[in-house]
Protein backbone atom coordinates (compact mmCIF):
# COMPACT_ATOMS: atom_id res chain seq x y z
CA UNK A 1 0.00 0.00 0.00
CA UNK A 2 1.31 3.44 -0.90
CA UNK A 3 2.38 5.48 2.10
CA UNK A 4 0.13 8.43 1.16
CA UNK A 5 -2.88 6.08 1.22
CA UNK A 6 -2.27 5.62 4.95
CA UNK A 7 -2.90 9.34 5.48
CA UNK A 8 -6.20 9.08 3.63
CA UNK A 9 -7.17 6.07 5.74
CA UNK A 10 -6.43 7.99 8.95
CA UNK A 11 -8.59 10.92 7.78
CA UNK A 12 -11.41 8.52 6.88
CA UNK A 13 -11.09 6.79 10.26
CA UNK A 14 -11.22 10.18 11.99
CA UNK A 15 -14.47 11.07 10.23
CA UNK A 16 -16.11 7.68 10.70
CA UNK A 17 -14.93 7.27 14.30
CA UNK A 18 -16.23 10.69 15.35
CA UNK A 19 -19.60 9.98 13.71
CA UNK A 20 -19.76 6.60 15.48
CA UNK A 21 -19.11 8.18 18.90
CA UNK A 22 -21.85 10.79 18.45
CA UNK A 23 -24.29 8.18 17.10
CA UNK A 24 -23.65 5.91 20.08
CA UNK A 25 -24.19 8.68 22.59
CA UNK A 26 -27.31 9.90 20.78
CA UNK A 27 -28.76 6.41 21.22
CA UNK A 28 -27.82 6.49 24.91
CA UNK A 29 -29.46 9.92 25.32
CA UNK A 30 -32.59 8.69 23.53
CA UNK A 31 -32.68 5.57 25.74
CA UNK A 32 -32.26 7.74 28.82
CA UNK A 33 -35.11 10.00 27.69
CA UNK A 34 -37.33 6.98 27.10
CA UNK A 35 -36.54 5.66 30.57
CA UNK A 36 -37.47 8.98 32.17
CA UNK A 37 -40.69 9.08 30.13
CA UNK A 38 -41.50 5.64 31.52
CA UNK A 39 -40.82 6.87 35.05
CA UNK A 40 -43.08 9.90 34.49
CA UNK A 41 -45.90 7.69 33.23
CA UNK A 42 -45.41 5.40 36.20
CA UNK A 43 -45.44 8.41 38.52
CA UNK A 44 -48.65 9.76 36.95
CA UNK A 45 -50.22 6.32 37.23
CA UNK A 46 -49.26 6.03 40.90
CA UNK A 47 -50.62 9.49 41.74
CA UNK A 48 -53.80 8.88 39.78
CA UNK A 49 -54.35 5.70 41.79
CA UNK A 50 -53.54 7.56 45.00
CA UNK A 51 -55.99 10.34 44.11
CA UNK A 52 -58.69 7.79 43.34
CA UNK A 53 -58.05 6.08 46.66
CA UNK A 54 -58.19 9.41 48.49
CA UNK A 55 -61.50 10.30 46.81
CA UNK A 56 -62.94 6.87 47.55
CA UNK A 57 -61.81 7.03 51.17
CA UNK A 58 -63.38 10.49 51.49
CA UNK A 59 -66.71 9.20 50.12
CA UNK A 60 -66.64 6.18 52.40
CA UNK A 61 -65.75 8.37 55.38
CA UNK A 62 -68.60 10.77 54.58
CA UNK A 63 -71.09 7.92 54.22
CA UNK A 64 -69.94 6.42 57.52
CA UNK A 65 -70.24 9.82 59.20
CA UNK A 66 -73.74 10.39 57.85
CA UNK A 67 -74.81 6.90 58.90
CA UNK A 68 -73.48 7.46 62.42
CA UNK A 69 -75.23 10.82 62.57
CA UNK A 70 -78.48 9.18 61.48
CA UNK A 71 -78.09 6.43 64.04
CA UNK A 72 -77.49 9.04 66.69
CA UNK A 73 -80.47 11.13 65.59
CA UNK A 74 -78.50 13.97 63.97
CA UNK A 75 -80.55 14.26 60.82
CA UNK A 76 -81.01 17.97 60.63
CA UNK A 77 -80.04 19.44 57.23
CA UNK A 78 -77.59 21.94 58.65
CA UNK A 79 -75.53 19.28 60.38
CA UNK A 80 -75.60 17.07 57.30
CA UNK A 81 -74.40 19.90 55.07
CA UNK A 82 -71.66 20.75 57.52
CA UNK A 83 -70.44 17.16 57.59
CA UNK A 84 -70.51 17.01 53.80
CA UNK A 85 -68.59 20.26 53.44
CA UNK A 86 -66.06 19.13 55.98
CA UNK A 87 -65.56 15.82 54.14
CA UNK A 88 -65.20 17.59 50.78
CA UNK A 89 -62.66 19.97 52.24
CA UNK A 90 -60.64 17.08 53.62
CA UNK A 91 -60.79 15.32 50.25
CA UNK A 92 -59.76 18.50 48.41
CA UNK A 93 -56.88 19.01 50.82
CA UNK A 94 -55.72 15.43 50.35
CA UNK A 95 -55.88 15.76 46.55
CA UNK A 96 -54.04 19.08 46.68
CA UNK A 97 -51.30 17.49 48.80
CA UNK A 98 -51.03 14.65 46.30
CA UNK A 99 -50.92 17.09 43.36
CA UNK A 100 -48.18 19.13 44.99
CA UNK A 101 -46.13 16.02 45.72
CA UNK A 102 -46.70 14.79 42.15
CA UNK A 103 -45.47 18.12 40.74
CA UNK A 104 -42.43 17.96 43.02
CA UNK A 105 -41.60 14.40 41.96
CA UNK A 106 -42.07 15.22 38.26
CA UNK A 107 -39.78 18.25 38.65
CA UNK A 108 -37.17 16.03 40.30
CA UNK A 109 -37.42 13.62 37.34
CA UNK A 110 -37.05 16.51 34.88
CA UNK A 111 -33.95 17.76 36.70
CA UNK A 112 -32.50 14.27 36.85
CA UNK A 113 -33.16 13.73 33.12
CA UNK A 114 -31.56 17.06 32.21
CA UNK A 115 -28.52 16.18 34.31
CA UNK A 116 -28.24 12.71 32.80
CA UNK A 117 -28.47 14.06 29.25
CA UNK A 118 -25.94 16.79 30.02
CA UNK A 119 -23.58 14.18 31.46
CA UNK A 120 -23.99 11.98 28.38
CA UNK A 121 -23.44 14.95 26.06
CA UNK A 122 -20.30 15.91 27.99
CA UNK A 123 -19.12 12.30 27.79
CA UNK A 124 -19.67 12.29 24.03
CA UNK A 125 -17.76 15.55 23.64
CA UNK A 126 -14.88 14.29 25.79
CA UNK A 127 -14.61 10.94 24.02
CA UNK A 128 -14.88 12.54 20.57
CA UNK A 129 -12.23 15.11 21.52
CA UNK A 130 -9.85 12.45 22.82
CA UNK A 131 -10.39 10.34 19.72
CA UNK A 132 -9.81 13.31 17.42
CA UNK A 133 -6.62 14.24 19.27
CA UNK A 134 -5.33 10.66 18.92
CA UNK A 135 -6.19 10.57 15.22
CA UNK A 136 -4.67 14.00 14.58
CA UNK A 137 -1.50 12.92 16.36
CA UNK A 138 -1.42 9.79 14.21
CA UNK A 139 -2.00 11.98 11.16
CA UNK A 140 0.90 14.27 12.09
CA UNK A 141 3.16 11.24 12.60
CA UNK A 142 2.09 9.84 9.24
CA UNK A 143 2.67 13.16 7.49
CA UNK A 144 6.17 13.26 9.00
CA UNK A 145 6.79 9.74 7.72
CA UNK A 146 5.44 10.80 4.32
CA UNK A 147 7.84 13.73 4.18
CA UNK A 148 10.75 11.54 5.27
CA UNK A 149 9.83 8.97 2.64
CA UNK A 150 9.59 11.62 -0.09
CA UNK A 151 12.95 13.01 0.98
CA UNK A 152 14.47 9.52 0.74
CA UNK A 153 12.96 9.03 -2.71
CA UNK A 154 14.36 12.37 -3.87
CA UNK A 155 17.75 11.61 -2.35
CA UNK A 156 17.87 8.23 -4.08
CA UNK A 157 16.84 9.85 -7.35
CA UNK A 158 19.61 12.44 -6.91
CA UNK A 159 22.18 9.75 -6.12
CA UNK A 160 21.04 7.69 -9.10
CA UNK A 161 21.31 10.76 -11.32
CA UNK A 162 24.84 11.41 -10.07
CA UNK A 163 25.77 7.78 -10.69
CA UNK A 164 24.31 8.01 -14.17
CA UNK A 165 26.24 11.20 -14.84
CA UNK A 166 29.45 9.56 -13.64
CA UNK A 167 28.78 6.62 -15.94
CA UNK A 168 28.11 8.96 -18.84
CA UNK A 169 31.28 10.85 -18.03
CA UNK A 170 33.29 7.65 -18.02
CA UNK A 171 31.78 6.73 -21.37
CA UNK A 172 32.57 10.18 -22.72
CA UNK A 173 36.17 9.83 -21.60
CA UNK A 174 36.47 6.63 -23.57
CA UNK A 175 34.72 8.26 -26.53
CA UNK A 176 37.07 11.22 -26.29
CA UNK A 177 40.07 8.93 -26.36
CA UNK A 178 38.75 7.14 -29.43
CA UNK A 179 37.96 10.48 -31.07
CA UNK A 180 41.46 11.72 -30.31
CA UNK A 181 43.02 8.67 -31.89
CA UNK A 182 40.95 9.03 -35.07
CA UNK A 183 41.20 12.80 -35.24
CA UNK A 184 42.89 14.41 -38.19
CA UNK A 185 46.61 13.69 -38.01
CA UNK A 186 47.37 17.34 -38.41
CA UNK A 187 45.30 18.19 -35.36
CA UNK A 188 46.34 15.20 -33.30
CA UNK A 189 50.02 15.61 -34.09
CA UNK A 190 50.00 19.38 -33.75
CA UNK A 191 52.79 20.50 -31.49
CA UNK A 192 51.56 21.56 -28.10
CA UNK A 193 52.07 25.21 -27.36
CA UNK A 194 50.70 27.33 -24.57
CA UNK A 195 49.86 26.81 -20.89
CA UNK A 196 48.93 23.30 -19.71
CA UNK A 197 47.10 23.53 -16.34
CA UNK A 198 48.14 21.10 -13.61
CA UNK A 199 44.58 19.84 -13.26
CA UNK A 200 43.28 17.54 -15.97
CA UNK A 201 40.52 18.80 -18.24
CA UNK A 202 38.20 16.18 -16.69
CA UNK A 203 38.95 17.38 -13.14
CA UNK A 204 38.64 21.04 -14.09
CA UNK A 205 35.26 20.45 -15.71
CA UNK A 206 34.10 18.66 -12.57
CA UNK A 207 35.07 21.69 -10.47
CA UNK A 208 33.16 24.03 -12.78
CA UNK A 209 30.04 21.85 -12.58
CA UNK A 210 30.33 21.66 -8.79
CA UNK A 211 30.66 25.47 -8.62
CA UNK A 212 27.32 25.93 -10.38
CA UNK A 213 25.48 23.10 -8.64
CA UNK A 214 23.04 24.43 -6.03
CA UNK A 215 20.69 22.75 -3.61
CA UNK A 216 17.04 23.56 -4.25
CA UNK A 217 15.61 25.55 -1.33
CA UNK A 218 13.46 23.38 0.93
CA UNK A 219 14.20 20.27 -1.13
CA UNK A 220 16.61 17.38 -0.88
CA UNK A 221 18.03 17.51 -4.37
CA UNK A 222 20.38 19.74 -6.44
CA UNK A 223 20.27 21.43 -9.82
CA UNK A 224 23.07 22.39 -12.20
CA UNK A 225 23.03 25.74 -13.99
CA UNK A 226 24.20 24.50 -17.38
CA UNK A 227 24.25 28.03 -18.82
CA UNK A 228 26.84 29.18 -16.29
CA UNK A 229 28.84 25.98 -16.78
CA UNK A 230 28.87 26.62 -20.53
CA UNK A 231 30.03 30.22 -20.03
CA UNK A 232 32.87 29.12 -17.74
CA UNK A 233 33.99 26.43 -20.20
CA UNK A 234 33.76 28.88 -23.09
CA UNK A 235 36.13 31.29 -21.35
CA UNK A 236 38.78 28.57 -21.26
CA UNK A 237 38.11 27.47 -24.84
CA UNK A 238 38.62 31.03 -26.07
CA UNK A 239 41.81 31.58 -24.08
CA UNK A 240 44.74 31.35 -26.57
CA UNK A 241 47.19 31.13 -23.71
CA UNK A 242 45.85 27.68 -22.77
CA UNK A 243 47.17 24.64 -24.62
CA UNK A 244 45.14 23.67 -27.68
CA UNK A 245 45.14 20.01 -26.63
CA UNK A 246 43.88 20.92 -23.16
CA UNK A 247 41.09 23.07 -24.60
CA UNK A 248 40.17 20.33 -27.03
CA UNK A 249 39.83 17.74 -24.25
CA UNK A 250 37.79 20.16 -22.16
CA UNK A 251 35.52 20.76 -25.15
CA UNK A 252 34.97 17.03 -25.72
CA UNK A 253 34.16 16.35 -22.06
CA UNK A 254 31.78 19.32 -21.79
CA UNK A 255 30.00 18.49 -25.03
CA UNK A 256 29.58 14.79 -24.23
CA UNK A 257 27.90 15.72 -20.90
CA UNK A 258 25.54 18.17 -22.54
CA UNK A 259 27.03 21.38 -21.20
CA UNK A 260 27.79 22.72 -24.68
CA UNK A 261 24.80 23.38 -26.97
CA UNK A 262 24.66 21.22 -30.07
CA UNK A 263 25.18 24.22 -32.37
CA UNK A 264 28.37 25.25 -30.54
Amino acid sequence: MAIKNLTNLILKRLEEGTAEIWSRYQKMIAASGAEYDRKRKELDSDYTAAANRAAAEARIGLNNTLEKMADSGYVRSGETVHATLSANAARANALATLAAQRAKDRSALDVAETGAQAELSAGAQKEASQFQNEMLEALRDQENRDRAYEAQVQQRAYENRLAQERLELEKSVQSAKVAQETENKTVSSQKEEGLVPQKSAYTYLGEIVKRYTKKVSGKNYFTVNKTDVYKAVLEVLRDPNVSYQYRYELYLYAKSLGYIPKKS
